[in-house]
């Protein structure tokens, strides 16, 4: 494979047997998914846009433990430059609670393991999202059923889940029956400020990820 050359980290070789990487349950998680206030939380992304993202008719959805992490993995390309954010980006997007289902099996990329199979924790860091996507792919191959990591925007380690699934809504997960957090109450409880137009923000803003 070629190396990207500010990366030490490669796609999997081809073939590579995956079926001894070391994985890590949940008995049942209640986790924190930040998602579009016009999307169902139980949205398993294909587009490309998302760090472990597989290719239609396959998808994944992404939590975290806290409301900080899912928050602020949600405004990852704005916090690269400061921890403020646009009004109308806060209010688009809330932050709800879902139960991850308690027969999953996660590669763990926070064992000290994984780096004997070519997997390090640069994949939950790095730019572009070509080689974590087919690292998505290799763990989906082999029958894993998502991606468990320490999100680069905390100091955290292994706070954050990649589930995968069928592409679009999975309306069996279950959702608690707790309120979702409107997107501003989100950022207030994640250290974000959220700044009006025109506000003096110190930066440019950018546009937020999906």
């Amino acid at each position: 494979m070629r190396r990207d050359q500010t990366s030490f980290q490669d796609e999997p070789d081809p073939g590579l047997d995956l079926s001894a990487f070391p994985t890590v349950e949940c008995a049942s998680e209640v986790v924190y998914r930040a998602h579009s206030i016009e999307r169902d939380p139980r949205w398993f992304s294909s587009d490309g846009g998302g760090r472990f993202d597989l290719p239609v008719p396959r998808g994944t959805l992404y939590a975290a433990g806290n409301v900080k992490t899912a928050t602020r993995e949600r405004l990852a390309k704005m916090l690269d430059h400061g921890r403020k954010v646009l009004l109308k980006h806060a209010q688009a997007f809330a932050v709800s609670t879902l139960v991850l289902p308690p027969a999953a099996h996660f590669a763990d990329l926070n064992d000290p393991t994984a780096d004997e199979f070519g997997a390090t924790n640069e994949l939950a860091a790095m730019r572009p999202y070509a080689v974590p996507q087919a690292w998505a792919r290799a763990f989906d191959d082999a029958g894993i059923n998502g991606v468990r990591y320490g999100a680069r925007s905390t100091s955290l380690p292994a706070n954050s889940w990649a589930l995968f699934g069928a592409a679009g809504a999975d309306d069996t997960l279950p959702v608690p029956e707790l309120q979702a957090i409107d997107g501003v109450a989100a950022c207030a409880l994640s250290g974000v400020d959220v700044v009006s137009p025109g506000e003096k923000s110190g930066y440019d803003l950018v546009q937020a990820e999906r």
